[in-house]
């Protein structure tokens, strides 16, 4: 399973605590690095392990915080006080090389090699202190012969896994044909020369993995692994790959390095099957599948009717707006990367349980637009005795993804994703789209008497534009709207004269699916009377609400995927489109799942 980072560190902290009280008795830092470097590479089997032969000295590093020393298998183990002795080898440490070893913004590895958890691709990944590169390949390298001055001797197929060419298996078979070679040429004297240079990355492989080299017996360093993908991944995007799985998830390993986006704002990773992006305001979102076809073609976040997602694909939900789909990768082949995969465990018992078709924990209350956390103004809200949404006799099997501007929809068994449009009436005449006028009217009704001063009149207030999306660490918060309005007040002594004070006012709408209700609230303020600030705080994250939506429409429940404030101040409401596509009976689903795989 990934590794989760924090555990990775308190566990590195635990060991190198131990530690300090060892490092008292050295006599120097070198000779504290060259105990646990020569203890690292015994544990790693010595020069008979993956990493081989010794290739140099123990040298310091040229930060002046660790120590490092290389191997002849295309390796090294890099050791500092505080984060201990680490082997580095094959793609990963070419990669990690590429980006200018600890001196890159990885920094030293934290880990050795793990194993990749995925039951559909070979790989692994190693965490260092700035992130974490993943490595991968479904091909076999083949060494098929190794020439000894004119003559060519033809050795066995290595058959390693593609993370560890160059590691044991390997080397067993190359100590296979170092014997037959010196056999056949004894008078041989030149060491294969493929990098001479330790911290050189060099072109000393052929794509189609044979291995050609010139030796004496003794020793021959491995061929590199050319048919490797390596990628970094750090920050955000990390903890989000992270979060849904990492590379046992339904994204694979990453395809690409983190990049920035053309218009400067974002970042992201692709992945075998998915992609990930970030921007300040909204944090990491995956995207994948039909969903993040219609995305690409309609050109990604350039495109101002969609922009950047801002949630993560999700299943509509008839009662609570959405739910979140299993993020992990099953052991199912052969199926598309959008259509659900139970666990083998699942069919064989004959029966599907609830987490195999997706129905998660209902625990989380709000859509993706709205405040993540709860506050004691909605938690009054949500015990306060509410209208129950009717549920759907069937639950969804459809995908949606949300994005600054727009959301886009698949319906199962559609060849496409496609773009929705804002719900604006419903079919009992309830008019569903609110202007940024009726959210500044509503909330003057809301500030009621709250703000009467002495020789004061307010002013109507007016619509003052919007600010960006907030991401909040949880989740996204929603545009608010910036309300402006005036007081007029008589201050002053002893002739009071008029002066207007302005006042800012910060509105949040967001969707509440257990109450069926459009809210609003007030999160901020800006004033320069001081005198505004004692009746306006107790208004804060007070809800009003600014409508109720109808149980059903044309007389079926259907799902809010989201409740949107747009540049301009317009709130935009998004359901579920009415489709028979749209729901699918469990015991049909069951049957056909089972089908599909048996």
């Amino acid at each position: 399973m990934p590794v989760d980072l924090s555990s990775v560190f308190n566990k590195v902290a635990a060991e190198n605590l131990a530690s300090e009280v060892l490092l008292a008795t050295f006599r120097s830092p070198l000779e504290a690095a060259t105990h646990y470097i020569t203890a690292k590479y015994t544990a790693l089997g010595g020069a008979a392990g993956i990493l081989g032969a010794t290739d140099g000295e123990i040298s310091p590093c040229p930060d002046g915080q660790g120590f490092f020393r290389h191997f002849w298998n295309n390796g090294s183990i890099y050791w500092t006080p505080g984060l201990g002795a680490h082997a580095v080898h094959g793609a990963i440490r070419e990669k990690w090389a590429s980006m200018g070893w600890e001196r890159s913004f990885l920094g030293y590895p934290v880990t050795d090699e793990i194993a990749g958890d995925n039951p559909q691709t070979s790989g692994a990944f190693q965490i260092f202190q700035g992130g974490a590169i993943y490595t991968y390949s479904d091909l076999r390298l083949t060494l098929t012969t190794v020439t000894v001055g004119a003559q060519a001797i033809t050795t066995a197929a290595v058959t390693a896994a593609p993370q560890r060419v160059g590691g044991a298996t390997v080397t067993a078979n190359l100590n296979a044909a170092r014997l037959a070679a010196t056999n056949a040429a004894t008078n041989a004297t030149t060491r294969a020369t493929t990098s001479t240079t330790p911290r050189t990355s060099t072109a000393d492989r052929a794509a189609t993995g044979v291995f050609t080299g010139v030796f004496t017996g003794v020793a021959i360093r491995p061929p590199k692994p050319s048919i490797a993908t390596t990628h970094e991944v750090h920050g955000a995007i990390l903890g989000k790959y992270q979060d849904l799985g990492g590379e046992s998830s339904f994204l694979g390993y990453p395809t690409t390095d983190e990049s920035g986006t053309p218009d400067g704002v974002g970042r992201f990773n692709h992945f075998q099957a998915g992609s990930i992006y970030w921007t300040p305001n909204t944090g990491a979102h995956e995207v994948h599948g039909l969903i993040r076809d219609f995305w690409s073609a309609h050109g990604w976040e350039r495109n101002p009717a969609l922009a950047y997602p801002i949630s993560d694909e999700s299943i509509p939900d008839r009662r609570i707006g959405h739910v979140k789909p299993e993020t992990t990768r099953k052991p199912i082949l052969n199926l598309p990367a959008d259509v659900l995969k139970l666990p083998v465990e699942a069919v064989n018992a004959g029966g599907i349980p609830e987490g195999a078709v997706n129905v998660m924990t209902r625990a989380k209350t709000f859509t993706s637009t709205g405040t993540v956390g709860l506050n004691l103004g909605v938690l009054a809200g949500l015990l306060t005795p509410q209208p129950a949404s009717t549920a759907a006799p069937e639950r969804s099997v459809n995908r949606f993804s949300d994005f600054e501007n727009g959301v886009v929809f698949w319906g199962r068994g559609a060849s496409a994703a496609v773009a929705l449009t804002p719900w604006t009436k419903a079919a009992d005449g309830t008019v569903i789209q609110k202007s940024a006028a009726d959210v500044a009217a509503a909330t003057l009704g809301h500030l009621g008497g709250a703000l009467q001063l002495p020789h004061g009149t307010i002013m109507p207030p007016a619509p003052a534009g919007t600010t960006p999306y907030a991401w909040d660490g949880a989740g996204v918060q929603n545009r608010r709207h910036q309300i402006q309005f005036s007081v007029m007040v008589l201050a002053g002594d002893p002739i009071p004269t008029p002066r207007v004070q302005t006042v800012m006012l910060y509105v949040l709408v967001m969707f509440e699916p257990e109450r069926r209700k459009m809210t609003a609230f007030i999160v901020d303020y800006a004033t320069s009377e001081p005198a505004f600030g004692p009746r306006l705080d107790p208004l804060l994250w007070s809800p009003f609400d600014l409508l109720t939506f109808p149980d059903t429409n044309d007389g079926e429940p259907y799902s809010i995927l989201s409740v949107k404030t747009m540049v301009n101040g317009d709130v935009n409401t998004y359901i579920e489109p009415k489709s028979r596509l749209s729901v699918i009976d469990l015991g049909v689903f069951r049957n056909d799942i089972v089908g599909r795989i048996g």
